[in-house]
């Protein structure tokens, strides 16, 4: 049997684009075992994916800080494996060196000036899900992430009635926080508190009956606790940490309109077929935006956007993200509540 290892560590967003290529890979490779080394920080949506046959979870600060003596154990445990074939989904000239150590048969990844060995062009044009996808089928129209549940897994009853959440109703999801991965954490990415908070105002004032919840994580709770602050008087709940990562999955299903800038939150929303209106500014929505009728995205033409390219250079004043207005957001919604799939298109503004 053939075997096959995959390598991506990074945000959940960036581990989730790499699904497409998976399942790629599984078609052409029925066959063979593959395995997906990733980092711990988003390996939880990887776990149930079908496409994988051993999922190897490490820190990822060993490789973002070259941690000698865990890369050395770790090496002697990829070694053993004896892999035929490796893909390198990143463009790092350290990871590349390292698993060409461990010699495959083949080592498959992005040509780079450091890289040169490597066949493949890294085609800055074509959104992420395409260029992984491509190291496999050079004509793939794969673009639907996969984030997978475990069997017959169910929500606690105790759970929602406890947060007031009724997945029978109209439910729009605002994810206002994000931007915090094990390589970075950066904020200009986030639509302004303000903004969402007069957002939330203007759409209960017009569908008061839609149910508003605030999304995140741990350290977006800070955040979401300051715009319940403002919003108290709304139909909204705060659900930020409330629910473990696979519960969240599970509500995923019943949101209406999942509402986000550029975040794993976005990645994880499109997998589960929601309806997502991302808000981006300093990325580029060409190369990282939910791709299909059920999407949206705002984009403001700001000369200095996008000024993102692999780390932001310190940005104290996103004035792309500022540009975004209230009515766009709200007519953006709006459409993707009322429209048929088929109807929705991507907005660059």
């Amino acid at each position: 049997m053939k075997k096959i290892l995959v390598f991506k560590l990074g945000a959940i967003g960036d581990v989730l684009m790499t699904t497409p290529f998976l399942r790629e890979l599984k078609l052409k490779e029925p066959a063979s075992c593959v395995d997906y080394l990733v980092g711990n920080w988003s390996s939880a949506v990887l776990k149930n994916n079908p496409n994988i046959n051993k999922l190897i979870e490490v820190e990822d600060s060993i490789f973002y800080k070259k941690q000698i003596s865990k890369l050395l154990k770790l090496y002697s445990q990829l070694n053993s494996e004896q892999y035929d074939e490796i893909y390198l989904l990143h463009r790092n000239l350290f990871y590349y060196y390292y698993f060409y150590s461990l010699f495959p048969k083949k080592l498959h990844g992005f040509r780079t000036i450091q890289s040169c060995f490597l066949k493949e062009e890294f085609d800055e044009s074509q959104h992420h899900l395409y260029n992984y996808s491509r190291l496999v089928k050079k004509d793939t129209k794969s673009t639907q992430m996969d984030f997978y549940l475990p069997k017959d897994h169910q929500l606690n009853p105790n759970i929602l009635q406890k947060n007031n959440l009724q997945l029978d109703q109209s439910i729009i999801a605002i994810n206002p926080g994000g931007g915090a991965n094990p390589g970075e954490t950066v904020t200009v990415r986030q639509w302004p508190q303000s903004s969402y908070v007069q957002f939330i105002k203007k759409i209960n004032k017009s569908h008061p009956k839609i149910q508003l919840v605030l999304t995140g994580g741990p350290t977006d709770q800070d955040l979401c606790n300051e715009i319940m602050q403002e919003v108290q008087e709304t139909n909204t709940i705060n659900l930020t940490s409330k629910f473990g990562l696979m519960d969240f999955r599970k509500i995923l299903d019943s949101i209406d309109v999942f509402i986000t800038g550029d975040t794993g939150g976005m990645h994880m929303a499109a997998a589960a077929n929601c309806k997502v209106l991302s808000l981006f500014g300093p990325t580029n929505p060409h190369e990282k935006a939910p791709i299909g009728s059920n999407n949206a995205w705002i984009w403001p033409k700001i000369e200095c956007s996008p000024c993102y390219t692999g780390k932001f250079k310190g940005c104290q004043n996103p004035v792309c993200m500022d540009a975004i207005s209230i009515d766009m957001v709200y007519d953006n919604c709006l459409n993707l509540l009322s429209l048929p799939k088929s109807m929705i298109e991507s907005n660059d503004l």
